[in-house]
């Protein structure tokens, strides 16, 4: 919920939001009728529609991580043909992809993923990685 606050959504919206998260209820449509009433388990289903906004949200938030790395590490290269859009990432669904020169220094801003991974809830698939 932090993340909404700093990116300045009303409260409303972000009360809205945790309550879809933290305390999902189902009931079934069937043949025209609304049957049950029941809980379902805590957090983002696949396919529920307020997924695809949170994870924009939170690639953003890991964008502007890299970019604070990328303006405070003075080691990153870009890739050559990513420099002149300053482009070093692209994320889509829920792939990851880190654009830099093939380099030890530039490469370390793969590090910046270890220490975003563990409050957002992600992992890095590592048999799905290369270098």
């Amino acid at each position: 919920m932090a993340t909404l606050q700093l990116f300045g959504f009303p409260s409303t919206f972000n009360r809205w939001i945790e309550e879809c998260v933290t305390s999902p209820h189902f009931s079934l449509y069937l043949n025209g009728e609304v049957h049950g009433f029941f809980a379902g388990a805590r957090g983002l289903r696949q396919g529920d529609p307020v997924s695809p906004f949170l994870f924009v949200l939170v690639m953003e938030v890991l964008h502007l991580i890299l970019l604070q790395f990328i303006e405070q590490d003075g080691g990153f290269a870009y890739h050559w043909q990513c420099k002149e859009l300053g482009l070093f990432e692209l994320s889509f669904a829920d792939d990851l992809i880190l654009l830099c020169k093939a380099e030890v220094r530039s490469v370390t801003c793969s590090d910046v993923g270890w220490i975003f991974l563990p409050p957002s809830l992600a992992y890095i698939q590592i048999p799905k990685s290369a270098i």
